[in-house]
């Protein structure tokens, strides 16, 4: 099984990688945390480097896995990057939340949970993901606006897994 993931930030990634660890027996990974396995243990804040050099180590690995189930944000994977998972017989899915419920998330988060206000990334996380369905590289989408467990219930439906344990 090889799934590619995209969200972006505030999509729920995070929480989802967690709940799918804990029904699924193949690999579950998602950017965030093997860029920071990369640069030895720490999340790398210089985003020249997290952008042009980890996250390519990364996507090159990713591609030659035999079987991963991998969350990323967007923009880190390109087309080009897409189409060739796409060669490689990924498929691809898209967590799908508007940009006035990333809005919502991010103030709550920013309020409550002390974390980088991220509002002036959204738009632009938006449109990533209508440009990466616009050129057909998406094999289907996930509402991830409902809560974690839907989300899971859904995912583990697509890719033919309903009968997985409760999240």
């Amino acid at each position: 099984m090889k799934i590619l993931i995209i969200g972006p930030s505030l999509s729920g990634k995070t929480s989802l990688v967690r709940k799918l660890r804990a029904v699924l027996k193949d690999p579950v990974s998602e950017m965030d945390e093997e860029l920071t396995s990369l640069n030895n243990g720490k999340f790398p804040t210089d985003n020249e480097n997290r952008k042009n050099t980890l996250s390519r180590k990364v996507i090159r690995s990713i591609l030659n896995k035999s079987s991963i189930i991998f969350f990323t944000n967007t923009n880190y994977f390109s087309a080009t990057d897409l189409r060739s998972a796409k060669k490689l017989d990924f498929t691809i899915l898209l967590l799908n939340s508007s940009i006035d419920s990333l809005r919502h998330r991010n103030r709550l988060r920013v309020q409550n949970e002390n974390y980088e206000d991220l509002s002036k990334w959204l738009v632009g996380m938006v449109d990533y993901q209508n440009k990466m369905r616009k050129f057909g590289l998406v094999d289907a989408e996930i509402n991830s606006e409902q809560s974690v467990e839907n989300t899971i219930k859904d995912l583990l439906k697509m890719i033919g897994l309903q009968n997985t344990k409760n999240p």
